[in-house]
């Protein structure tokens, strides 16, 4: 199962790359048209209430164009920049709700010194939408995180 995942997320990773350029053109549903929202990433220490807010945590949230399909998956992709100079791949899906706020994403034991964070909308092998729209490619667009670099806990809006 490790192995299908990894495979999976190395997958999404290579066709958002491929495919991110060519989504705008495409004209996308607005259910999969995402449009913003915002990604945390809780430290070692944590960040308030462990309960709600674990240590070694990345959650995150997105909004829609309009509400969700439930027929669209929703990913939030996490590559993670290794202290030992690797790169990994990390993500959680969810389906869309019918609106137009889809999360609470959440990946725990995440522990690598600096993250990059970017999600995708797709159904099949099809993606539709990826934010931010270079997802990490484009250093000057990227969700880069390092824990708690941000008030509450590394968050950052994307649009």
């Amino acid at each position: 199962m490790r192995r299908f995942l990894a495979l999976l997320a190395v997958t999404i990773a290579t066709a958002v790359a491929a495919a991110t350029s060519a989504s705008a053109e495409t004209g996308i549903p607005a259910c999969a048209d995402i449009n913003g929202g915002s990604v945390t990433y809780i430290g070692a220490d944590g960040f308030g209430d462990p309960t709600t807010n674990p240590p070694n945590t990345v959650t995150g949230g997105l909004t829609t164009a309009e509400a969700s399909c439930p027929g669209i998956a929703y990913w939030m992709v996490i590559v993670q920049y290794n202290a030992n100079g690797t790169t990994s791949y990390r993500f959680d899906v969810l389906r869309g709700n019918r609106t137009s706020s889809v999360g609470q994403f959440s990946i725990s034991n995440v522990t690598a010194p600096s993250i990059c964070v970017f999600f995708v909308s797709s159904r099949g092998p099809t993606i539709y939408d990826t934010a931010p729209d270079q997802g990490c490619s484009d250093p000057s667009t990227a969700i880069i995180l390092t824990p708690d670099s941000a008030s509450p806990g590394g968050s950052s809006p994307f649009q």
